[in-house]
């Protein structure tokens, strides 16, 4: 192989052409596990069988406080109720860590705890693993 302007030219370009297929791909890949969500809860399964194998639906729900992206407004008000109790090392990591460490540990003083409690969320993690036949 020469490497010449002509050969990284055409690297460049089968590297955005299968890059471009990668993401959309990961977008289907995305939306069919949304319905393979949708679908195992509706029908109370856990596994989907197919030709060529089957689909394992592993679901695990927790209970945290809401992050920056489920809602800035009540990020920020833990936030100051953490930073006002000292405990800004909750936020340098993640705010999980005031959640388990602290809170569920019952580590806080009640009246933190109790002002803390009202922003308790529950989410729900999903993990879809395929089998394969004969793999």
């Amino acid at each position: 192989v020469e490497f010449d302007a002509r050969y990284g030219e055409k690297l460049a370009q089968d590297y955005l052409m299968v890059n471009e297929k990668k993401k959309k791909l990961e977008a289907e890949l995305k939306a069919l596990k949304e319905d393979i969500i949708k679908y195992t809860d509706e029908y109370d399964v856990t596994n989907l069988k197919a030709e060529r194998g089957s689909i394992t639906l592993h679901k695990q729900e927790f209970k945290t406080f809401p992050g920056v992206t489920d809602s800035d407004e009540e990020y920020l008000k833990i936030t100051m109720l953490a930073r006002d109790a000292g405990l800004d090392e909750c936020f340098k990591l993640d705010q999980n860590i005031l959640y388990k460490e602290f809170f569920a540990k019952e580590k806080l003083p009640s009246e933190l705890a109790d002002k803390l409690a009202k922003y308790v969320i529950s989410k729900k993690r999903y993990t879809v693993r395929p089998y394969y036949k004969g793999r």
